[in-house]
């Protein structure tokens, strides 16, 4: 077979997998959702499946690489598609929406073990969640280009930042419907809140788009996503 089909057929394949993966994890859990179960739905042989990926282990290794991927490439793309100035607010507002809207995700950053089963008593999960959110990293970026405030450390904000995301992602176990704001409206009031705490005075809480989008991109290169295959 020709080497460029051979390989266009592996990533096929590999999608499939994931993309079955991606579907039953979420709905069954991690430990009830076995290899022959995600075979079946990419349509592939066990066989197959263990020739992409030796464990059920690293196959969710890179299912959730591949989901924190194409997070960041979402989140890029509402912030390209936002005004030319996007202020701290715009960007928190859009992390969460973006990270509330992948239930895979969503049940890393808060532990469920639900969905994640042992995988989390075996893994490091900050492996995993401190690269999502906001940045000691980017806030740090932000911070030297005068647009936060210089008094506080930016793991310290780092924290805060996850601290609320994780309130907000969790609320919902508490709070009846019935009282729960629309979830655009709350983020943007926790963006407002945020914004309003740590932005430097006289800033103008604005950074430029190019400017977010640079650091965006920085974080898909650290998280190998950028040039990646099994990400196209």
């Amino acid at each position: 077979m020709d080497p460029e089909k051979y390989q266009q057929r592996k990533l096929q394949r590999q999608k499939r997998i994931l993309d079955s993966a991606a579907e039953l994890i979420p709905r069954l859990g991690y430990d009830k959702a076995s290899m022959e179960d995600i075979a079946f739905g990419a349509e592939v042989s066990k066989g197959a499946l263990y020739l992409e990926w030796e464990s059920k282990e690293a196959l969710f290794d890179a299912l959730l690489r591949r989901e924190m991927g194409e997070m960041l490439r979402e989140l890029r793309d509402r912030l390209a598609a936002g005004p030319a100035e996007a202020g701290l607010a715009a960007l928190y507002t859009q992390s969460v929406l973006v990270l509330e809207s992948r239930p895979l995700l969503k049940a890393l950053y808060t532990l469920d073990s639900r969905v994640l089963g042992d995988f989390v008593r075996r893994q490091d999960p900050q492996r995993y969640t401190r690269r999502l959110l906001l940045s000691t990293e980017m806030l740090q970026r932000m911070q030297q280009a005068g647009q936060l405030r210089a008094d506080l450390d930016p793991e310290v904000m780092a924290y805060v930042f996850s601290l609320l995301a994780l309130g907000f992602m969790t609320i919902g176990g508490i709070v009846p419907a019935a009282q729960t704001p629309a979830l655009e409206e709350t983020a943007a009031a926790m963006g407002a809140l945020v914004e309003g705490g740590f932005i430097r005075t006289g800033s103008g809480g604005t950074l430029s788009r190019a400017g977010l989008l640079t650091m965006l991109d920085l974080m898909l290169q650290q998280n190998g996503v950028k040039n990646d295959p099994q990400f196209d």
